[in-house]
């Protein structure tokens, strides 16, 4: 594939990014009322799908800066969203994990954003719908193979 093609595709998916914000739902809205940030919204969603995770596995996955993640974390263990632990093999490791807490916040926040995202869609076309899904599951699938 040329460089000219990539540098397509990347303007494309960098034009889809704030679309999806306006039309359908953005990180600032799923954490609206809330104490949290989106990045400690999006470290809750990454434990709730994955379980416990290091925090430098947690710094990598979401590209947070090293600097970074302790604060954000220690902001979600403050709310009781997360537990810290240690590992038995190397005392510097630090696990984090989800809290049932913490469980139900995303479960509530999904559910809410779930909701407001049905709601958008039933204004498509059912033509429209059917494209949108197929295409949501083409992208999925090809983002989900990328490191």
């Amino acid at each position: 594939m040329s460089d000219q093609k990539v540098s397509e595709i990347a303007d494309l998916l960098l034009d889809i990014l704030p679309l999806l914000g306006k039309k359908l739902i953005s990180p600032a809205e799923a954490v609206r009322d809330t104490n949290l940030n989106p990045t400690q919204f999006f470290i809750l969603l990454t434990l709730n799908d994955h379980g416990k995770r290091a925090t430098t596995e947690i710094g990598k996955k979401l590209s947070i800066l090293k600097s970074n993640v302790s604060p954000l974390i220690n902001g979600l263990l403050e709310q009781g969203y997360v537990e810290r632990s240690h590992s038995e093999k190397d005392r510097r490791v630090i696990y984090i994990d989800i809290t049932q807490k913490g469980r139900d916040f995303i479960r509530t926040r999904k559910q809410k954003m779930q909701e407001k995202v049905r709601n958008e869609l039933t204004f498509l076309e059912e033509d429209d719908r059917n494209k949108l899904e197929e295409a949501v599951n083409v992208v999925h699938t090809i983002l989900s193979k990328m490191k």
